[in-house]
């Protein structure tokens, strides 16, 4: 049973769900040879390199790498759980689903809580549009121009000056003050009394990836108070996995190939009645690298809007340095005065002067680089200089691509009027770290490159179930350096010897990457390999993995030498003399196992 749903359901409906037929209501599907293509829905592309298969009832994209089956395209495209993109397909096609639980309680618990955030949004708009209470919200809505549609499009609400309100409303349908507490919308007072969390508050409800609200943020019309509060985090809530916005701006960032990052509601509601749909807004905190990781799903282009305001300024782009470890492309657009924000610019310039300053974004480091220079006319100039080198470092370091980098340390030693080699001294001050993870990045890339021949035994195996037991038996599985082919590896090995059903492997793997890397092997063609004899790709696999250790041990090596513990050292090289025997040993035994002349030299080793 998986995520509360009999096995049996949910393969009764991934063999009656055409992929062909669901993938064609979001994308033009052509025919090619037996299969089809269509541009991917996930990025941006002009060539087409979406495939969809319809005898694996498979998908896959060879630009992007997405790929999985129904079930998982639907949660990609849709920002479905699990679960809800089976129900969904169930509904379609007409299967009743008998849901049991997901643990105890819990799963019945988070739909308790997504239909109270359903209620309290309705409840709160009701107050917006009808309550007296309301009036100074209606005010304050419509002298910012957001009344109307802005109201109707971003369901915003008002919740009422009273200590129980909603409360009240919430337990005539059958919602308890408990689940209110945990939802984050009832609070409880040192004397045990159970109050409303937000009241005299104009209510922006916040939505999942699912498209499912799941917290508000509220903004206070009176002085004194917070302007904004915000919904606690809850079972179904964590704010560093959320953007604001990101459920309808998915399919816009995938076509723009960018994303428009603003602070706050207003901003962002803004852009999105201007006709700019491509924007997300980060409610003021700075981003974290799960939501870089969000946004990397459909851009990795993204463009920061700053207030013209520059307090901040430092933080803003520190913070958002999780965009630079996930090799995205950012750039600066600053609002230019007298207007603070992006929502008092469009209310006042219009959508065209806006799109002009998303033009002219500049490159991050190289914005940060000239208001720093700008900093640096002032007395304490030298302190300013060493403050801001720290903080360029701390942002180019995180840069996969060397290349990048050293074009940004010559930028910026240039804007600073220092010698390019300080900088790159300084980034490499511990020549022995650096040593290290440059070993690291090329013990990666080799990763990188045996991650086909890993996936070759993958497929073997999908081909040739039979096989399923030796290799149980002979492979150490939890040798393998990579996660994402481990957790394929078990899944696969752990199917009943003879059978394997590559859709249900897709759904039992639960990890992206992995999927990623199946769909690709599974699209391919593979030649002599599946013809070698499952004791070569054992002793091949094992071959592998010896070396993988010897990779490791190289880097505690260097770690040894910058620690300067010759012990140590002579030690670890000890161990690297002895499996390199061991791999010798491997390739001899695995030139012994007969193989047919016609398959020869298919496959490395």
């Amino acid at each position: 049973m998986a995520y509360g749903i009999p096995e049996e359901t949910i393969e009764r409906i991934r063999s009656q769900a055409d992929i062909v037929q669901i993938i064609s209501e979001y994308v033009t599907l052509k025919r090619a040879g037996s299969r089809f293509r269509a541009c991917c829905p996930f990025h941006k592309e002009k060539t087409p390199s979406f495939m969809v298969d319809p005898s694996k009832q498979l998908y896959h994209c060879f630009g992007c790498g997405a790929g999985g089956n129904v079930i998982g395209f639907l949660m990609r495209h849709e920002g479905f759980t699990f679960s809800e993109a089976v129900k969904h397909l169930g509904e379609r096609m007409g299967i009743q689903i008998r849901q049991a639980q997901y643990a105890p309680g819990e799963q019945e618990n988070r739909e308790r809580l997504f239909d109270l955030y359903e209620f309290t949004t309705g409840f709160f708009n009701r107050c917006l549009l009808k309550s007296d209470q309301a009036e100074a919200a209606r005010k304050y809505l419509e002298g910012r121009t957001l009344s109307g549609e802005a109201v109707k499009q971003f369901s915003i609400g008002y919740a009422p000056d009273g200590w129980d309100s909603l409360i009240m409303e919430a337990s005539k349908k059958g919602f308890s003050k408990e689940l209110l507490l945990q939802g984050g919308l009832a609070r409880k007072s040192a004397e045990g009394r159970v109050y409303d969390a937000f009241r005299k508050r104009v209510m922006f409800p916040i939505w999942a990836l699912s498209g499912k609200v799941v917290a508000f943020g509220g903004r206070t019309l009176e002085e004194g108070q917070p302007k904004y509060i915000n919904s606690p985090e809850t079972p179904i809530y964590q704010k560093g996995q959320t953007l604001y916005n990101l459920h309808r701006a998915k399919n816009s960032i995938s076509n723009n190939g960018s994303v428009i990052v603003v602070e706050g509601y207003t901003d962002l509601i803004r852009l999105v009645l201007g006709g700019i749909d491509n924007c997300v807004a980060s409610l003021g905190t700075a981003l974290t690298q799960a939501q870089a990781r969000l946004i990397k799903r459909y851009t990795d282009e993204v463009i920061l809007v700053l207030d013209s305001d520059s307090a901040g300024e430092a933080a803003k782009l520190t913070g958002n340095g999780v965009f630079f470890g996930e090799d995205m492309k950012v750039r600066v657009a600053r609002i230019p005065p007298p207007a603070k924000d992006p929502d008092e610019f469009l209310t006042k310039e219009g959508t065209e002067a806006f799109r002009n300053v998303l033009a002219n974004a500049q490159d991050c480091i190289e914005y940060f680089a000239d208001i720093s220079l700008a900093k640096l006319k002032r007395p304490e100039y030298r302190e300013e200089k060493v403050k801001y080198a720290s903080i360029f470092l701390s942002l180019v370091e995180r840069i996969p691509n060397p290349i990048r980098r050293e074009e940004y340390f010559r930028l910026i030693a240039s804007r600073l009027d220092i010698r390019p080699e300080i900088l790159i001294e300084t980034s490499q001050k511990n020549v022995s770290t650096v040593r290290i993870e440059e070993e690291a990045r090329h013990f990666e890339t080799r990763l990188k490159h045996e991650e086909k021949e890993y996936m070759w035994l993958v497929k073997l195996l999908i081909e040739k179930p039979e096989c399923i037991v030796k290799v149980r038996e002979h492979l150490d599985v939890a040798a393998i350096q990579s996660e994402p082919l481990r957790r394929l590896l078990d899944v696969v090995l752990a199917s009943e010897e003879g059978r394997i059903d590559e859709c249900a492997v897709f759904d039992r793997v639960q990890n992206e990457e992995a999927q990623q890397m199946l769909s690709k092997v599974m699209f391919e063609e593979m030649g002599s390999e599946l013809l070698y004899p499952v004791e070569w790709w054992i002793g091949f696999i094992k071959g592998r993995q010896k070396k993988n250790k010897l990779n490791a041990l190289s880097l505690e090596v260097a770690e040894a030498e910058r620690a300067g513990d010759a012990g140590r050292v002579e030690q670890l090289l000890r161990r690297k003399t002895e499996i390199s025997r061991d791999v010798e040993e491997i390739r001899r035994e695995r030139a012994r196992i007969p193989v047919d002349s016609a398959v020869e030299g298919g496959a490395g080793g």
